[in-house]
């Protein structure tokens, strides 16, 4: 019996501590449906409107994360970079940064997709002429 008077007074205070741990659990539970919550079901990707949830957006943003640190090469992990623009607004960086156009590697875009324009770093008319073309 001496082990049952020593677990008396844990049991005791755990009774007390129960309602209160009852009620945490509970506030979590409303927390985790709340962020589960997803009124229309799964719903076709080119749905209008579209609402998955929070769970969804969460599992989104966990996989991007993960994404952004598991591009690596033989120097390490690099994270990738997804550069996207309209033909004027490319066309102004270079103009603004003419060190971008090369360090970015914009030339050929601008030069396939933008329809050649003439930018401070580079004029393909100018170069054309300079090579005889």
């Amino acid at each position: 019996m001496p082990l049952v008077k020593d677990l008396a007074p844990a049991a005791r205070g755990l009774a007390r501590t129960f309602p209160e741990l009852d009620r945490n659990v509970r506030v979590l539970n409303h927390f985790t449906n709340m962020l589960d919550h997803n009124a229309g079901g799964r719903e076709a990707p080119d749905k209008a409107g579209r609402d998955e949830g929070y769970l969804f957006q969460l599992g989104w943003l966990a996989h991007q994360t993960t994404n952004l640190q598991n591009v690596d090469d033989a120097n390490g992990p690099i994270r990738p970079i997804f550069l996207t623009g309209t033909c004027s607004t490319l066309t102004s960086l270079a103009n603004d940064v003419p060190q971008a156009e090369f360090a970015l590697g914009l030339s050929p875009l601008l030069a396939t997709v933008c329809k050649n324009p003439t930018t401070r770093s580079l004029s393909v008319k100018r170069a054309l002429r300079a090579n005889g073309g």
